[in-house]
């Protein structure tokens, strides 16, 4: 049912589905994102000279495992 929201009239397309998580995993991913947004702003203010590599996003994946983790995915421009 989840792949049929791609192919949905346009009155739908900004509908999403997420995991339901338990108040504790939500804190376990908003650590795991503060951690690595505090690691990504640090290691931009070392490059704050380089070249632009990009936008970053920060993606947690495992968010109802027991070990969340976070991944960076670049977008170049």
């Amino acid at each position: 049912m989840a792949k049929g929201l791609k192919l949905a009239r346009p009155r739908y397309k900004e509908i999403s589905i997420a995991h339901d998580l338990t108040p504790q995993q939500r804190e376990s991913v908003k650590e795991v994102r503060r951690k690595a947004m505090d690691e990504l702003q640090e290691e931009q203010q070392k490059d704050a000279g380089s070249a632009n590599k990009g936008n970053v996003r920060i993606i947690v994946v495992g968010q109802t495992s027991s070990k969340p983790r976070a991944v960076r995915v670049v977008a170049m421009v």
